[in-house]
């Protein structure tokens, strides 16, 4: 039941004097209360950021809506090929008559003249040598182009297929897929936008 020390100084009177560790005890009581609060302080302030970033939060809002072209386009490509070394004004001649042919299937078909525009004629030359460099074949051909721009989005499908019925008649075309576009967009975007804000919303409350 008794403690016992080294005596590590002698008083006046000659008794040895124990010395009781007072200050150390008290240092470590004081650093252990400092360890617990600052704990307490690295907790609460995870808890105060973990709440902050959860009240913090990025969300985008999406609009779609469908809506019809209205307007589209294709063209119409004409050619004349001649290996056999016919005038070129007969080339020119024949290829301008097939654009007219065009024209007038389209006319028929409801689109005015200025929903039509007929490019100007172009000539290629192509020459075909053997191994020896010497000519073996001259062609040359006469293409054009005729575009077609319009809003009748209705009338496009039926009109492409008369255009095609004149390849029976010997006419060398190519019908071109048509290109079809909205131009209003501008008109739209406004409600869409805030659509698109209202869905940002709801997810936000989410």
């Amino acid at each position: 039941g008794e403690v016992r020390g080294t005596c590590n100084e002698k008083s006046a009177t000659g008794k040895c004097c124990q010395k009781t560790p007072c200050c150390t005890i008290g240092m470590a009581s004081l650093l252990l209360g400092a360890g617990i609060a600052l704990a307490g302080y690295f907790v609460s302030q995870t808890i105060y950021n973990s709440k902050v970033a959860l009240n913090t939060a990025s969300v985008k809002g999406l609009a779609e809506q469908f809506v019809k072209a209205n307007v589209a386009g294709w063209d119409i490509s004409v050619k004349v090929t001649d290996s056999s070394g016919r005038p070129i004004t007969e080339l020119y001649k024949e290829a301008e008559a097939h654009q007219q042919e065009i024209i007038r299937v389209l006319r028929a078909g409801g689109f005015s003249d200025a929903e039509i525009d007929a490019s100007v004629l172009q000539l290629t030359n192509n020459e075909y040598r053997d191994d020896n460099q010497k000519l073996v074949e001259r062609e040359q051909i006469v293409y054009g182009t005729v575009k077609v721009r319009t809003g009748q989005i209705e009338k496009v499908k039926p009109v492409r297929k008369e255009v095609n019925q004149l390849i029976a008649k010997g006419i060398t075309l190519v019908n071109g897929e048509p290109d079809y576009r909205f131009s209003k967009l501008n008109d739209i975007k406004p409600a869409m936008l805030e659509r698109a804000t209202k869905n940002a919303r709801i997810a936000a409350n989410e």
